[in-house]
């Protein structure tokens, strides 16, 4: 738990940094644009009373460097504005992807915490495949707990059936394990090609379970050989 704060601190500090940077930039960069603000919004309808009015009500009127910190000031009180396109404040347009930043940065620690040897991801948006959108808006999870009530070592009749299909395998087989995984271990795999002697094995050394995704150049790479001998082209 530790562990994910932590991650969650540097995330959130980090990015209230880069958005001061990058706020301070397009203030800037916006200020030494041609043309005229109000006027460009309001169209046909801009007049010389009409721009002074939406300038008065947007601030427009104001220094520039006091436009800036009184909007630095209003964000820091949670007051983001809101949008002219769809008169929504911001802060709540925002507020949903805030949250599925912080949810994504807490499976990343989840991830390194269950395989600490993967190195960490620089871009969280990678591991938007793992968990599923909700409908409003939201990541979550989306693995059913039951699932893994109905086999395994809980469902016997499902064990059984998986040693009876290997006493009837003939066809050329490859057992590929991550030598990392805790789904199969070695003793698991050694009493599968007991029981399946025609059957090849390889152990990929700092793999998980999942190998094509640690290291699909040795999984690629057996699969092709294999295949290469018992189905050649």
């Amino acid at each position: 738990m530790l562990q994910i704060l932590k991650l969650v601190a540097q995330r959130l500090a980090l990015g209230l940094l880069t958005l001061f940077m990058i706020s301070l930039i397009i203030f800037l960069c916006v200020e030494m644009l041609p043309g005229n603000f109000s006027e460009a919004i309001l169209g046909q309808a801009a007049t010389p009373e009409t721009v002074a009015a939406f300038n008065r009500e947007l601030g427009l009127d104001l220094p520039p460097h006091e436009r800036y910190f009184t909007w630095l000031l209003n964000m820091m009180q949670g007051d983001f504005g809101h949008s002219l396109a769809s008169k929504r404040e911001l802060s709540e347009l925002l507020g949903y992807r805030l949250e599925n930043t912080l949810f994504l940065a807490s499976v990343a620690a989840a991830i390194a915490n269950y395989q600490p040897h993967r190195p960490r991801p620089r871009n969280l948006d990678g591991l938007a495949k793992n968990v599923r959108l909700a409908p409003n808006g939201k990541y979550k999870w989306h693995w059913d707990p039951n699932r893994r009530k109905s086999q395994g070592a809980a469902n016997p009749a499902y064990r059984q059936r998986l040693h009876d299909c290997a006493d009837k395998l003939t066809l050329p087989t490859l057992l590929v394990r991550g030598g990392l995984s805790d789904v199969l271990s070695d003793e698991g795999a050694q009493s599968f090609l007991a029981q399946c002697p025609h059957a090849e094995y390889v152990a990929v050394e700092n793999a998980a379970h999942m190998v094509a995704g640690d290291r699909n150049d040795i999984f690629a790479g057996s699969v092709i050989e294999f295949l290469g001998r018992v189905a050649p082209v």
